[in-house]
């Protein structure tokens, strides 16, 4: 049965050139009312770039809309494809897994189109569509894919701050008021996607040094001593990704971090002035395999 994984832009795939296999779902961004496809007109580096020499520049995510998911659909279904496993980001900060769940409805009899809520985005979303894509070709069943997937997303974790908190305000992701008290106390939040797909700020840190350290801490508390694979997310601040590299390397022992930039649909959220760390636990998603190369 021929088939096909579809995973959302905002899954990292596109820029580590891993979707030969894999065929994205561009969102949209809306920068100062231009629209944009993210992975075909715009990409990480590029949304940086704006974001770093226009100041003033707000980005906004939108879902794709429905006649450009039936309208893929529809080619890959004349295409031949019988069975489609399209893996999204979290249902919790977009609307894209719904209304790509509207548009399966119409293709009920014509083809087998399985939706997948990854509850997360960038990496390990795109860990789960890889996954996805593997299994399938080695003959699992849809039961057996979502139930790895399950076990992938249970067993990752993904910490991420700001060194300024300055944009996700213009943006209104944050309030004046929370705005001012943070920056007077300089306070930096530590948010992760939450087992619900929800992101939250879950430790509010004084100064940078100390919050890098604390999610480096949150990071080995996880692994302790199972099989992991730690890297960096970066925003495109350089400076602060080579920062913390240096004191993981220094203080924890994590040296040649693979640095993954982090999406689009996350820049256009909280800004460029930003770094993280992710890790994959336990049984190891097949993604890891690509960065041991």
């Amino acid at each position: 049965m021929k088939h096909l994984v579809l995973s959302t832009s905002s899954s990292c795939l596109a820029n580590l050139n891993l979707t030969q296999n894999i065929q994205s779902i561009p969102l949209h961004l809306n920068i100062n009312n231009v629209d944009f496809l993210d992975g075909k007109n715009i990409n990480p580096a590029s949304l940086t770039h704006i974001m770093q020499t226009s100041p003033s520049a707000l980005a906004k995510t939108s879902p794709p809309t429905e006649a450009e998911i039936n309208a893929i659909f529809k080619d890959l279904h004349a295409k031949g494809y019988q069975t489609l496993f399209v893996c999204t980001l979290s249902s919790k900060f977009s609307d894209t897994y719904e209304t790509i769940q509207n548009c399966r409805r119409a293709f009920d009899g014509k083809m087998n189109i399985y939706v997948y809520d990854s509850l997360n985005l960038n990496l390990t979303e795109g860990a789960m569509a890889y996954e996805a894509d593997s299994m399938l070709r080695q003959g699992k069943n849809i039961a057996e894919v979502t139930r790895r997937l399950d076990y992938i997303r249970d067993h990752s974790a993904f910490f991420f701050t700001l060194s300024d908190l300055s944009y996700i305000t213009k943006a209104r992701k944050l309030s004046a008021p929370a705005s001012f008290f943070a920056n007077l106390f300089d306070i930096k939040p530590i948010m992760e996607v939450n087992q619900e797909g929800y992101i939250v700020a879950t430790e509010k840190v004084r100064k940078i040094d100390p919050t890098l350290r604390k999610m480096a801490e949150n990071v080995q508390q996880l692994i302790k001593n199972d099989n992991a694979f730690v890297y960096l997310a970066d925003a495109g601040f350089d400076h602060l990704t080579s920062y913390f590299a240096n004191i993981l390397e220094r203080e924890y022992g994590l040296s040649n971090l693979p640095v993954i930039p982090v999406s689009s649909v996350s820049l256009a959220n909280h800004g460029y002035k930003g770094v993280g760390i992710g890790v994959f636990y336990g049984d190891l998603p097949e993604l890891v395999d690509h960065f041991k190369n």
